[in-house]
């Protein structure tokens, strides 16, 4: 959906991926650009972070990143 001009729409998509796979970054960084595209830069900036810290740990740990609860 954001690929085609619906990053509205996207938003909950991608924010269920992040509940299903909070290990993955990469619904994190889809997510920033949705809410950039519907001008929500608070959104945008904390799931930028989020997949920051994701990369991060995954540099740190080879793989998939562990984020423990």
């Amino acid at each position: 959906m954001l690929e085609v001009g619906q990053p509205q729409e996207s938003i909950e998509a991608l924010r269920k991926a992040c509940v299903l796979k909070p290990q993955d970054p990469s619904p994190y960084f889809l997510l920033a650009r949705a809410y950039g595209k519907v001008q929500n830069q608070e959104e945008a900036a904390k799931a930028l972070e989020q997949y920051a810290e994701l990369k991060k740990l995954q540099g740190q740990t080879g793989g998939m990143a562990y984020r423990p609860n």
